[in-house]
């Protein structure tokens, strides 16, 4: 499970800066997430959500849980 754990640190409102990410989701995103924008990992139109999740988890004590899917094939 730790290659899919990740650490993001807050940089603006709503947005989050990928610190550390395991192997899993350096694959998913192609490349070594580390200071890219965690919103990288998300469509455009999921972006506004994940936007106001952060700011929840950021702002008060917060659990933020998101479900997530990917209509990618594995080759």
């Amino acid at each position: 499970i730790l290659d899919r754990v990740f650490l993001a640190e807050r940089i603006g409102r709503g947005v989050a800066r990928v610190r550390v990410a395991g192997s899993a989701l350096a694959a998913l995103g192609g490349t070594d997430l580390r200071g890219l924008p965690l919103s990288c990992l998300f469509t455009a139109e999921a972006r506004p959500l994940l936007a106001l999740a952060l700011e929840e988890v950021f702002t008060g004590p917060a659990v933020g849980e998101l479900d997530l899917g990917s209509d990618r094939t594995r080759s």
